[in-house]
């Protein structure tokens, strides 16, 4: 499963990298300011889910992340106070894992 929000170049070869027969991409946006570029032709050939969570990513497209059964490992969680310092290590690319903010 690979979950995409940059879309663009990135976004397909994510989807040349998911499974044939088996693999899904999620997609959540497209921060590059493209589209994800793959037809229904492309979807049926490689026999791949191709599942749209709506963006922005609120939390309710969230929850639909974890009920497709994705298990994460949080990097860091921080508290709200912290939330400009949890931007400026995303914005750096400082970040592995993912990077919440728990209240």
């Amino acid at each position: 499963m690979v979950f995409s929000s940059v879309g663009g170049t990135t976004a397909r070869q994510s989807f040349d990298l998911v499974r044939p027969g088996t693999g899904r991409l999620v997609v959540f946006g497209f921060a590059s300011g493209e589209p994800l570029d793959v037809t229904a032709s492309d979807v049926f050939a490689k026999g791949v889910a191709l599942i749209g969570l709506g963006d922005p990513l609120t939390p309710d497209n969230v929850r639909k992340v974890f009920e497709l059964g994705l298990k994460t490992t949080p990097g860091e969680a921080l508290p709200p106070a912290d939330a400009a310092r949890a931007h400026e290590a995303l914005e750096s690319r400082a970040t592995t894992g993912k990077l919440i903010l728990v209240p």
